[in-house]
């Protein structure tokens, strides 16, 4: 019976990196920026919202029903140590983007090579 409800899940997020930042994109579709909540933890990124939730009704005739409802709650591991100055997060067509700027010593350095 898991196809007929599903409480909401965690939203898909990709996580790459630059030379200066990571960038974290989540699809949070149908909510507003106001409906989303992001912190920082040491290297802990947590990612809260809520999609509006119906009413709980026993209708009939539902083959299928996936959008999401409820609350959830996204954590991930961030590859490298961030600086939380500094970091953006911009909300627009329910992508969130975030991006956030690596600390000192998290930013690849170059050594340069000598003969001897």
């Amino acid at each position: 019976a898991r196809w007929l409800y599903r409480e909401a899940e965690l939203p898909p997020v990709d996580v790459r990196t630059t030379a200066e930042a990571v960038i974290v994109e989540a699809g949070l579709p149908g909510l507003k920026a106001e409906d989303v909540e992001v912190s920082i933890d040491g290297d802990m990124l947590t990612i809260t919202g809520s999609f509006k939730k119906e009413e709980e009704k026993e209708e009939p005739g539902y083959y299928m029903r996936e959008l999401q409802r409820g609350a959830f709650k996204r954590v991930l591991t961030l590859p490298v140590p961030v600086k939380t100055e500094g970091a953006e997060a911009h909300f627009k067509d329910g992508l969130l983007t975030l991006t956030l700027p690596k600390a000192v010593g998290a930013q690849p350095h170059r050594i340069a090579v000598t003969g001897a």
